[in-house]
C-alpha cells in the first residue's frame, strides 16, 4: 500500500523547511561568517532586508540611516552579510586610488549597463575604451566646443523667455533634463534629441525619469520579482496596473526611448570626413565606430556602442541636471547667495547674451562656490558603489578586511559630514570661496576617484558653469511653491529629489 502525503501536509512543511535552512544560516552570518567580528546591527549582519526596508519603505533613506550606524559603531560597519561600510576619507582614498586594486562589485554594476565601460568590473577591461573616450571629453577639448554646448543652452534661454513673456511657472527640474540631453548628444553624437522642442519641456523620458530609477532600484535589488513583474504588465491593461501599483512599468517603457534614436544614430551614423579622408571634428561615436585597432582593438558592436551611448547621456544629463536643479533651488532659497551671485555676474557678463569663455567663468568665485556647493549636495551617486577587496584582503581603518569582501564608502557620509563640512545641511557658497588653497577638494566626491572616475567630469562643469550663468544673467527667478522637503536626495541607484522645482521667470 503507497504512502501519500496528504497535500495540506506537504504545505504545512514548508514554513518548517524555511525554518531549517535559515536558522543555521543565520548563526553562521552571525556568529562564523569571516565578518562577524565586525560592529554592526544583528539583523544587518543575517539578511540584506535591513537595508531593503530603509530603501524601500522608508524611502530611498538607507544612506541617511548610515549616519546613524557610524555614530554607533565606528568608521567600519558591517551593513550586509557580506559587505561592510566604511566613514574614512583615507580609507576612501586607498579604495579609490589610480591603479586601485579593489575592483567593481559585479552583482552591482552590470545591470542595466552591459557592454558600456562602466559595467566593466576590471580596471584591465576598461581602460582601453576609457582611452578610447577620453581625448573628447578632455577640459581642451571642452573648451574648444564651448560654442557647440552653447547652442543648446541659448535655445533653452530662450525657450524659457517665452515662458516669462506668458507669465507661466516653469517646471526647471524637467527643463534642465531636456537642455542637459541636447548638449549631450549635440556635442557627443552631432545628433541632438531635440528634447527642447517638447512644449513644456514634457519629454516623455524626462518626466518619467523618476519612475523608472525607481525600477531600476527595485531590478537591481529583487531581480526576480522585477522581471515577473515585467511580464504581468505585458499582458495587464494600464488602469488595473495602476491599481495595483505597478504603472511605473510603462513609465519605464517611455524611458527605454532614451536608446531607440541612439541606435538608429549608431546603426545610419556617417562620419564627416575632409578631402584628405581626416575626420572632421570627430564625435565620441566616431571613434567608437572607428578606434585605432592596433591600441582598442576592432570596433565596439552595436550592443555595446548603445550601452555607451546611454551611460553617457544617463551620467551627463541626469546627474547634471539635478546638480543644476538643487544650485538653482538653494541659490533662489536665500536672498544673500542670490544677491551675491547676481552681482558677480553682471560684473564679469555685461552683454547678457555673449557669454565670455569657460576660462573666465571657473575664475568667477561665488558662482564656483554654488557649483561646488550644489555638487555636494547631489552628491553624484548616494548609495554604495561597491569594491571588492583583492585576494590578499586589505588594512584599512587598522582593522585586516578579509579577501572578496564587497566595500560601500557611500558620498553621502562624507559629503555630510560636520568634522569636514561644518553645519552640513546648510547650502553655503562661501566654504568653497574661503577655501583658497583648495583643502576641501578632496573631500568632494561627486565625480568619485582614481582610475574609475567619471570620465565626464570636465563636460559636467562645463555644462554647470555656462547653465547656471546664463539663466542667472538672463532671468530674476523666484521660486513657486518649492520647498526644502521637495528638494530632499533619496537613493535610488542615482539621486532623486522628493519633488520637482518650480520657479517665476521673473522680469
Amino acid at each position: 500500500m503507497d504512502f501519500v502525503v496528504p497535500r495540506f501536509s506537504a504545505i504545512a512543511l514548508l514554513p518548517a523547511l524555511v525554518l531549517v535552512y535559515w536558522i543555521p544560516l543565520t548563526i553562521y552570518r552571525i556568529y562564523l561568517h569571516p565578518l562577524s567580528r565586525f560592529p554592526g546591527p544583528k539583523l544587518a549582519a543575517s539578511t540584506s532586508l535591513y537595508s531593503h526596508y530603509f530603501n524601500f519603505v522608508r524611502g530611498g533613506n538607507f544612506i541617511r540611516h548610515l549616519e546613524y550606524l557610524h555614530d554607533e559603531y565606528g568608521p567600519i560597519v558591517r551593513t550586509h552579510p557580506n559587505e561592510l561600510h566604511i566613514r574614512d576619507i583615507e580609507a576612501y582614498s586607498t579604495v579609490f586610488k589610480v591603479g586601485s586594486r579593489f575592483e567593481k562589485d559585479a552583482r552591482f554594476y552590470g545591470f542595466p549597463f552591459e557592454g558600456s565601460h562602466f559595467s566593466m568590473v576590471t580596471l584591465k577591461q576598461a581602460k582601453p575604451r576609457r582611452d578610447l573616450l577620453q581625448p573628447r571629453l578632455s577640459k581642451s577639448a571642452i573648451d574648444n566646443a564651448q560654442h557647440v554646448v552653447e547652442m543648446s543652452v541659448w535655445r533653452f534661454i530662450e525657450l524659457l523667455d517665452r515662458h516669462r513673456i506668458h507669465d507661466e511657472i516653469v517646471d526647471l527640474s524637467l527643463a534642465y533634463r531636456c537642455v542637459t540631453a541636447d548638449v549631450l548628444l549635440g556635442y557627443a553624437f552631432h545628433s541632438p534629441f531635440e528634447a527642447l522642442d517638447y512644449p513644456r519641456f514634457n519629454y516623455p523620458p524626462a518626466m518619467h525619469m523618476d519612475a523608472a530609477l525607481m525600477a531600476s532600484f527595485l531590478a537591481k535589488n529583487f531581480r526576480l520579482l522585477f522581471t515577473l513583474i515585467w511580464n504581468l504588465a505585458s499582458c495587464l491593461p494600464r488602469p488595473l496596473l495602476r491599481c495595483l501599483g505597478i504603472s511605473f512599468i510603462f513609465d519605464i517603457q517611455d524611458v527605454r526611448h532614451f536608446s531607440l534614436p541612439l541606435h538608429s544614430t549608431t546603426c545610419a551614423h556617417v562620419p564627416v570626413r575632409k578631402q584628405d579622408d581626416q575626420l572632421l571634428y570627430p564625435t565620441m561615436l566616431d571613434v567608437l565606430m572607428d578606434p585605432d585597432t592596433e591600441k582598442f582593438g576592432p570596433p565596439l558592436p552595436i550592443r555595446d556602442l548603445v550601452s555607451e551611448a546611454v551611460v553617457l547621456l544617463f551620467a551627463g544629463s541626469e546627474a547634471t541636471s539635478l546638480t543644476l536643479t538643487l544650485g538653482t533651488f538653494y541659490t533662489l532659497n536665500n536672498r544673500h547667495v542670490l544677491e551675491t551671485l547676481q552681482d558677480e555676474l553682471s560684473h564679469a557678463i555685461p552683454d547678457k547674451r555673449k557669454l565670455p569663455p569657460l576660462d573666465t567663468l571657473r575664475g568667477l568665485p561665488y558662482l564656483t562656490g554654488i557649483i561646488k556647493e550644489a555638487l555636494r549636495f547631489s552628491l553624484g551617486a548616494p548609495g554604495k558603489l561597491p569594491r571588492i577587496t583583492p585576494d590578499e584582503g586589505a588594512f584599512l581603518c587598522g582593522r585586516w578586511i578579509p579577501p572578496k569582501t564587497a566595500l560601500s564608502l557611500s558620498h553621502w557620509v562624507y559629503h555630510f559630514d560636520p568634522t569636514i563640512f561644518p553645519d552640513p545641511k546648510t547650502f553655503r557658497p562661501e566654504r568653497w570661496v574661503n577655501d583658497r588653497n583648495g583643502d576641501l577638494d578632496r573631500y568632494l566626491l561627486s565625480f568619485s576617484r582614481g582610475s574609475r572616475s567619471c570620465i565626464g567630469i570636465n563636460l559636467a562643469y562645463a555644462e554647470l558653469y555656462i547653465l547656471l550663468a546664463a539663466f542667472f544673467t538672463n532671468f530674476r527667478p523666484v521660486l513657486r511653491g518649492t520647498s526644502e522637503e521637495d528638494m530632499e536626495i533619496r537613493d535610488y541607484y542615482a539621486p532623486m529629489c522628493n519633488g520637482h522645482l518650480k520657479v517665476a521667470l521673473g522680469v
